[in-house]
């Protein structure tokens, strides 16, 4: 198990949600939030593994950089 990151869309009230979820894979996290939450109309999720490295290459970017 492995914990992820899941950003979900609700396309009827136009908001973002973010939730914590432990699963097997990627899939599976997305499928459990979106049956939690149904009215989530896409949902994406990003391991913790992968949150980290998104991090570590964001501290080493110049703001110039990220706008580009």
């Amino acid at each position: 198990m492995q914990k992820y990151l899941v950003i979900g869309y609700n396309n009827d009230q136009q908001q973002w949600s973010w939730d914590c979820v432990e699963a097997e894979t990627a899939e599976d996290a997305v499928i459990f939030t979106c049956k939690m939450r149904p009215s989530v109309l896409a949902a994406v999720a990003t391991s913790v593994f992968q949150l980290e490295e998104i991090a570590r290459d964001l501290k080493g970017r110049s703001f110039t950089r990220i706008v580009h």
